[in-house]
């Protein structure tokens, strides 16, 4: 059996019949997205959505632009179209490519960050700290997969 054309964990959100394990209390979708060399994918999101994408393994074309691990690309919500696609294009060579990647509407709110607790306060980011350490959140269900061959 060969090796995929690409494989997405999807953390949250929803694609096809699938729909990531995360529950989220607003439209967040996310999934680390894993191709074999030379190998790609079109990232389709609602055009309304700001996403970004981290490249965790090897060098990836994103739209065009060349983005090696541990970079981030960003794009911007496009304001007339429901769909926004965004090409990824593995590098050649023998390693396969990781993208972790998170889309949403922008909140237009206010932010206070915290690790990795976002919320619109520092109360309420210290209040989230402490529901997670006290076991608010809940178990991790199992993830799932969308592979393509």
């Amino acid at each position: 059996m060969s090796a995929p054309t690409y494989c997405i964990d999807l953390i949250s959100g929803a694609t096809g019949a699938l729909t990531g394990p995360a529950l989220t209390h607003w439209p967040i979708s996310g999934s680390v997205i894993t191709m074999g060399p030379g190998r790609s994918v079109d990232h389709v999101l609602p055009g309304r959505d700001r996403a970004f994408f981290t490249v965790l393994a090897g060098a990836v074309s994103i739209a065009g632009r060349i983005v090696t691990e541990g970079q981030t690309a960003w794009s911007d919500p496009l304001a007339d179209t429901d769909l926004s696609v965004i090409g990824l294009r593995a590098g050649d060579g023998d390693a396969t490519s990781e993208v972790l990647t998170f889309s949403e509407p922008p909140i237009r709110q206010p932010v206070a960050m915290g690790g990795p607790m976002v919320m619109n306060t520092r109360a309420e980011t210290d209040q989230a700290f402490r529901d997670f350490h006290t076991g608010r959140f809940g178990t991790v269900p199992r993830q799932a997969r969308l592979q393509h061959r």
